[in-house]
Parts: structure tokens; sequence; C-alpha cells
């Protein structure tokens, strides 16, 4: 890093020497960095800075770095950080530096364009270098959430410079706060998407009348939804059990109509194949016996296929590939962990108008139960520290929150609280495409999804008139 009076190495004839200063919020930097044409960029960082979020300085630096070498340049002459001593400075120590620097810059490249970026830093500070630079710099400021950079000129007549909303990938996003992606999944591999697809009408069965399935009696207490979550999970690898994928389970469940029409549609969509179905007698329980055509099938059936329902949902909206992902495996830059831990993996995130969306999808009853409000501690703390400023969290859930219950209200206070919007029971979520086009801004879009299997409802239906029925007797 440079001394407090910087003496910048003088460098070959560029574009334009970028100037930005260092801040909490990346972003504000890395999306002009994006932008702009450069040459040779310039980060003034402050002692408050490095000694409150050394981190938040080598993400900077690392984006700027990788951004030169995406341009051709040479990271080690492009990019150069320059440190400001600030503890106890106020403005004509902030002034008097800012123009030490302005001075030598001249100096050293005459001629040269500069761009500084004033976003960043305190007021105090910005301030400072845009009057030390006034007249040699054109003046930017990144205007995140209205998605666009402002031109600072004194006559106001500048353009205003658009911020594309496919400008940051959702790798670039990730990369930029700090994460490397270990693995996701996208449209951009053709055969996953072609199977999820595939099996959707499945997958709205699941989501939508997840309510009723609920309902739909099993064995003893047991209900059709939770027995079957309940041996797909128990299939699954389970490292505190120290057992591997177990491909064969088995249940009891009785012969009714709905149960038939799901376990047909599992076959039907590849999820698993009957082995056996003992039927002692006409709609009692027997042992069913299902072999897992893969381990991820058996995790989808746990409660993968809300992911890939939020997903697709999100794919509807006809955004590039390369800008949603799920199950998205996340690694600290510089962790000294080992390579097998991720430090977080997340269900559906969607980078667009350059801010992120997380979405948390719990297929179960874990938000209704009492742990609710960890889910949301842990969601609060991910969009922020993943998404930054302008980070959602969504928390979505088959299941209808009521605020009448009193295990639920407080799930439901909570999310208002931490600004976590909650998309739950079957209506809602029908209509997540639509909600996502306008979060996204996406109004010329008209997501549609086709609908769940008709025999799959009806059959619902005739059991709900069945129950209502015997009731009345």
């Amino acid at each position: 890093m440079e001394p407090m009076t910087p003496t910048l190495a003088p460098c070959a004839q560029t574009p334009v020497l970028h100037l930005c200063i260092a801040t909490e919020q990346t972003l504000a930097n890395v999306l002009p960095l994006r932008l702009l044409p450069w040459g040779q960029v310039i980060i003034i960082a402050s002692d408050q800075l490095r000694q409150r979020s050394q981190a938040r300085l080598q993400q900077l630096l690392r984006w700027a770095e990788s951004e030169a070498h995406q341009r051709g340049l040479f990271p080690l002459d492009a990019v150069r950080v320059v440190e400001l001593p600030d503890t106890g400075m106020g403005w004509s120590g902030l002034l008097a530096f800012a123009r030490r620097l302005a001075a030598e810059l001249t100096l050293q490249h005459p001629g040269q364009s500069i761009d500084l970026n004033v976003t960043g830093g305190t007021k105090l500070m910005s301030q400072a270098f845009s009057t030390a630079f006034a007249g040699q710099a054109r003046m930017v400021y990144c205007n995140t959430q209205g998605a666009a950079l402002e031109v600072l000129d004194p006559e106001g007549r500048a353009p205003t410079l658009a911020l594309p909303p496919d400008l940051l990938s959702l790798q670039d996003y990730l990369f930029a706060q700090g994460f490397e992606v270990s693995g996701f999944q996208s449209a951009a591999d053709a055969p996953w998407l072609a199977t999820i697809e595939q099996r959707l009408p499945l997958t709205l069965s699941l989501v939508r009348e997840a309510q009723r399935l609920r309902l739909t009696p099993g064995y003893k207490s047991k209900r059709l939804l939770t027995v079957l979550h309940g041996i797909a999970a128990e299939s699954l690898p389970n490292k505190s059990m120290r057992h591997s994928f177990e491909p064969v389970c088995e249940c009891m469940a009785p012969h009714l109509p709905v149960w038939r029409i799901m376990v047909d549609l599992l076959q039907t969509h590849g999820i698993a194949e009957v082995l056996a179905w003992d039927a002692p007698e006409e709609e009692q329980p027997g042992l069913l016996r299902l072999r897992w055509t893969s381990e991820e099938a058996a995790r989808y059936l746990a409660g993968g296929y809300l992911e890939e329902y939020a997903f697709l949902c999100a794919h509807a909206l006809g955004l590039p590939p390369g800008q949603i992902g799920m199950n998205v495996r996340l690694r600290l830059f510089d962790s000294r962990l080992p390579e097998s831990y991720d430090y977080q993996e997340l269900d559906v995130v969607i980078a667009w108008g350059n801010r992120l969306w997380v979405l948390e999808c719990k297929a179960g009853v874990q938000v209704h139960n009492g742990a609710g409000q960890d889910v949301l501690n842990k969601l609060d703390t991910l969009k922020a520290r993943v998404g930054g400023a302008l980070g959602e969290g969504w928390l979505l859930t088959p299941l209808p929150l009521r605020e009448d219950i009193e295990q639920q209200l407080p799930v439901i206070e909570r999310a208002r609280n931490y600004g976590i919007r909650l998309v739950n029971g079957g209506r809602e979520l029908s209509q997540l495409p639509g909600t996502l086009a306008a979060a996204l801004q996406r109004p010329d879009v008209a997501p549609t999804l086709d609908s769940a299997p008709r025999d799959l409802r009806q059959a619902l239906d005739e059991a709900a008139a069945a129950h209502y029925r015997s009731q009345a007797r």
C-alpha cells in the first residue's frame, strides 16, 4: 500500500484513470468499474475502513484486479491502493491530501482523462475529493437503488448512465461480495433443466396441493406428504448417523385414490419405482416398498421440489441463464477451512437489477412448529452478508401462516421487522411467477407454469367431500 503522500510511478497512456474511495458497500465501486472504460484504477482506502473492515477492501481489490485481467491489463500495474490516514483528520486535512493527489496525478499523467467515483467514503471525504478534483475529473455517483450512474456536472446537463440489470452475473455479484461459488445448478445445464421441466406436473402437485396432501390419511396419525418427506429424508446420506444413501425404503400406505395417484406420479416422473405394495383389504394400509431412481430423486421428494418450483418460476421470467442459480454453494475467499466445507448453500438466488434475491425454501413444517424464528434469523444474516445493502430475502413455504395461531404470529412479526417477504400457502405460491416479475420489474413478461394433474385435484376434492359427508353424519 502507498504512504500518506502517494508517489505513483508513471504509467503508459491509458484511456481513463479511475479513482474510487473504498467503502463498506462494495457494489458502489464495483458497478462503475464494470460499466466504465478505464486503464488504471486507484483505490483510496481510509484508516477507518482498513481498521474496521479489511475484508471489504480486499474484496474491492480482488474485483479490480480480476476486472483488469479481463481487460487485458496487468493487474499489478493497473490497480493501486493509496492509504488515506484520516484518523483525527478534519476538513482541512482531507482537502489537503486530496489536492496533493490531484496535483501529482496531473504531473504524472498529463492530459489523461480522470473519472472520480465519489459514492464511497464519508460525506466529508467525498466532498474533499470532489472539491480537489473539480475541473480535473469527471465526477460520478453510483445510484444503485435507481439503477443509474449519475454524472455530477455543475450544469446538470450530462446524461445519466443506466446500469443494465444484467451488468453483473450471479457469480460476478457473489465474487464482489467476497464469495467464490463452489457449485450450483443453472439453466445453462440443458440436460438438468430438461429433467426438472419434465417433472413439473409432479412439482406443481406437491407445491400447490401441499396443504391437502398433508391432510390425506396415511398410517395411524401420519399423513401422506409427511410420510413421503420422511422416508425420502431418511434415505439420504447422514454424516451424524454414519450411513450412506439407501436406495430402498418402505412405509405403511393405504390404498386410497390419492395415494395411488401420487405413487403413479412418482413412477411416471422417474422419482421411484414400486417394488411391492401389500393390500390386505381395500383402503387398508399395506407395506409399500419403493426404490429411488437416484439419490437426487430422493432429495427432490424430501423437499427439493420446492426449490425446483422457485427456480422454474424465476426461469419463466426470461432472464439470462447466468442470473439465476439453485443450490448455490459458497465459500469465503481466503477461508482456512477445508475445501469440502462450504460457508453456506443457498436454495435459489437471483441477481438482477444489481441486487440479489435470496429465496429460502422450506417444504416441511419447520417454519410452523417453533423453528421459524431461527430460519428467519439465518435468512436475515444471509441477505445482508451475501446480498449487501440491497439484498432481498424471501421465505417460501407451501403451508399458510396464520396470525391467529400462537406459534406462527412471532414468525410473521419477525419477518415484517426484518424486511423478509413471506410467500406462504398454495395460493401465494401459485402466484409466485407474477410476484417475481413485479419485484424484478419485468412488466413485459407474463410468466405462467402449467397446471397440476387434474386427476390428483379431483381425487383430493372427492376425499374432502367424503370427509365433510362423514362429519355431517
